[in-house]
């Protein structure tokens, strides 16, 4: 009775686990992508808006980025779970039946899953000038997102992957 208990403990610690790395890796994305993302310009650009952001125009700066993070952040989260899922569903299969305790093979795994997902991101859209003006830095925030996310997964579920295989038999 106590191996079903456990077995769906640990069950419930990795998907909590990736649910929270896929959080961070998404705040993370929004607070890099900040400068990219301008908010306020997309306000100044509407007449009914640039009265009131022409006044505030200095609070915004600080305002404006936590407000991004704190809206984008969870947007790019869904978008970061979804491009995410099936190479990490396969990154804990091989984790846990492994045993990998370092935090080593979740950062290299996460690194490689951003990169996957900034490619397959970057099919869907249009190359020209302004574009690639920006693909270095969306590859190195994707990237560290992914390292964010893996290691933030090992925080939670990692350092303790495959405890269950070290058991003595009963």
């Amino acid at each position: 009775m106590t191996d079903t208990f456990d077995y769906i403990t640990r069950f419930v610690v990795i998907v909590f686990g990736y649910c929270v790395a896929v959080l961070a890796a998404g705040f993370f994305l929004a607070a890099i992508l900040y400068s990219q993302i301008d908010v306020l310009g997309y306000a100044l650009s509407d007449p009914f808006f640039q009265d009131v952001f022409t006044e505030i125009r200095d609070a915004w700066d600080m305002t404006g980025f936590y407000a991004t993070v704190l809206v984008g952040g969870p947007v790019l989260a869904v978008m970061a779970g979804g491009f995410s899922f099936f190479p990490a569903l396969v990154l804990i299969i091989v984790s846990e039946a492994r045993g990998w305790k370092s935090s080593l093979p979740y950062c290299i795994g996460g690194l490689v899953i951003g990169l996957l997902a900034m490619g397959t991101g970057s099919l869907f859209s249009i190359h020209d000038q302004q574009l690639a003006a920006g693909i270095a830095l969306m590859t190195g925030a994707f990237a560290c997102s992914g390292i964010v996310g893996g290691f933030v997964y090992w925080l939670i579920a990692g350092r303790n992957a495959g405890r269950f295989l070290a058991r003595p038999a009963e």
